[in-house]
């Protein structure tokens, strides 16, 4: 067996992943002699009424109320109802006051109807439950109590996160309890993929992981934060880029490969409504899916920690990063969805892996594409849009870009040293972003490389609005 075990952590990388799953689902569901995937590896089976139930082996984690109308009709294997108990305990008069329950989605009433479902309208979506098409095993869903009211956003400072996680497992006993279950079903574990928001919870996920590798050492670790990359932003956002860039130099200390996400932009995609987090995260899961998709393959597959070191083991340092890029064959140039520019194919390639789907070898141009995997494209009911059922390249990459990523997050980090006020705003002390600054040179000066001659000048645009 070759079992992955996936985690997600904030709400746009559980619509990222509730794409990712759709489309597991979608190979699952096949009635093909011969299945794409194998399931064990991102699967579990359970035996249920006589038959095999698969689940996700997939732990959510999210603040409460963006969980939506994920009903116990969604769980295999729900708690009992321990209502009837308390009332029982209790003679006296009861009076309850509940919170009215979300409604489903219209997707998700057609679904339950067993009828064909109806075509997905992206401003009907309200949650990444709303297009949620699998079932769950209950130990799954992991909800984390929602901010205060008073609180603007769902942000989060670093200590803040790492005080979450600490209490959630105290109380829950996380990795002692769902995460060990799950692995202990597993025969032979391969590692951990890893999507989590920065902002919200980038230090839960941090220290999380931290924890988890110090009883699981060996295990690959893929880490996919969504970061928040404004550079031009107010005192503010500020924080959210610091927190990123913390968040980008911890994960590479501890994970096998580490691959940012930009925040969305229009330029993803043409007709793309940057503010729907479904077509957003829609656009960018297909390229992870993708990318991702020869560790799951039952023929001709790549094992997990093989694969991941298949893209950085050119690199000259320990500086483990990688981009993911793509789009469709008609785009003259590949999109860098870890920095959202465009692909620069000048710049060193230290490692790489390409997936080409949906085109046929029949077609005139298959011969010219010098290609790692060709792989059928993606079914028309799937979640992820028409636009990416045509077909598509996809690229997970280790370049010298990163240095140009690396090299923003600095001169941020010494502009805050310069404004000793701003540090109030950030909860971190100056010697904190100086060894940030430090640590984030160390990786830029390392995966710099001589022959990158025009580097510098690039690494001086870089972060500057596009024209």
């Amino acid at each position: 067996m070759r079992e992955i075990l996936y985690l997600q952590s904030g709400n746009f990388s559980n619509f990222i992943g509730t794409h990712f799953w759709n489309t597991q689902e979608e190979y699952l569901s096949s009635d093909v002699s011969e299945p794409l995937t194998d399931a064990s590896v991102s699967f579990r089976e359970e035996e249920r009424n006589g038959g095999i139930d698969y689940t996700p082996r997939l732990l959510i984690f999210d603040f409460k109320s963006n969980f939506g109308a994920f009903a116990r009709s969604n769980l295999l294997n729900p708690l009992n109802d321990d209502s009837t108990d308390s009332e029982a305990l209790w003679q006296g008069t009861l009076q309850k006051t509940a919170q009215p329950p979300v409604p489903e989605s219209a997707y998700l009433q057609s679904l339950n109807q067993n009828s064909n479902s109806q075509a997905i309208i992206p401003s009907d979506i309200r949650y990444w439950s709303d297009f949620n098409r699998l079932y769950h095993h209950r130990e799954t869903l992991q909800p984390l109590p929602d901010r205060p009211e008073w609180s603007q956003d769902d942000n989060l400072t670093w200590q803040e996160g790492k005080d979450m996680f600490s209490t959630f497992d105290k109380d829950c006993e996380l990795l002692d309890g769902s995460v060990r279950r799950f692995l202990e079903e597993c025969d032979s574990p391969q590692g951990v993929h890893c999507l989590t928001d920065s902002s919200s919870f980038g230090a839960f996920t941090h220290t999380f992981l931290t924890s988890f590798r110090d009883e699981h050492p060996k295990l690959a670790l893929l880490s996919l934060p969504s970061m928040s990359i404004q550079f031009d932003a107010g005192i503010e956002n500020i924080h959210r880029i610091i927190q990123d860039a913390l968040l980008l130099q911890k994960l590479s200390e501890i994970s096998t490969l580490t691959v940012p996400l930009s925040p969305p932009s229009a330029s993803w995609a043409s007709g793309i409504e940057v503010n729907s987090r479904y077509q957003s995260s829609s656009i960018v899961a297909s390229h992870i899916e993708s990318v991702t998709l020869p560790t799951r393959l039952a023929k001709g597959y790549s094992h997990f920690s093989d694969y991941l070191l298949q893209v950085t083991t050119s690199l000259p340092s320990s500086a483990r990063i990688a981009h993911v890029a793509g789009g469709n064959l008609e785009a003259d140039v590949p999109f860098d969805f870890s920095t959202s520019k465009l692909f620069d194919l000048s710049l060193l390639q230290y490692g790489r892996h390409d997936v080409l789907r949906g085109l046929p070898a029949s077609s005139p141009t298959y011969e010219n594409w010098t290609i790692n995997s060709h792989l059928n494209g993606f079914s028309t009911t799937s979640t992820i849009p028409p636009t990416d059922h045509h077909p598509s390249f996809s690229s997970l990459t280790s370049t010298s870009s990163s240095a140009l990523y690396l090299s923003a997050y600095v001169r941020m980090g010494e502009k805050v040293l310069r404004e000793p006020g701003v540090l109030n705003v950030l909860g971190m002390d100056g010697d904190e972003v100086k060894e940030l600054v430090e640590e984030l040179w160390a990786m830029h000066d390392t995966i710099v490389d001589d022959r990158a001659e025009d580097l510098k000048a690039k690494e001086d645009s870089f972060g500057e609005d596009e024209t």
